[in-house]
């Protein structure tokens, strides 16, 4: 999903300038070199959820922190 929007853009670098991060930091993601950060993740129209897994009843708990904007999609 990255490279098509960094494709779309037509460069690393013109991308970066536009969603406010370094042309670095977005080639450290493509290469794995670097997690996604909130902007990235804001820019690609993602939500990221953490959960904690309640192992006792074999079941997820509530989510514990969520990142980046809604979709509209999935949970609330």
């Amino acid at each position: 999903m990255l490279r098509l929007e960094v494709n779309r853009a037509g460069s690393q670098k013109k991308w970066a300038k536009k969603i406010g991060v370094t042309q670095p930091l977005i080639s450290m993601v493509l290469s794995s070199k670097r997690p996604l950060n909130n902007k990235i993740i804001s820019a690609l129209k993602l939500r990221v959820v953490y959960e904690r897994l309640d192992r006792t009843a074999g079941r997820p708990s509530a989510p514990t922190r969520r990142l980046g904007a809604p979709t509209g999609r999935g949970l609330p």
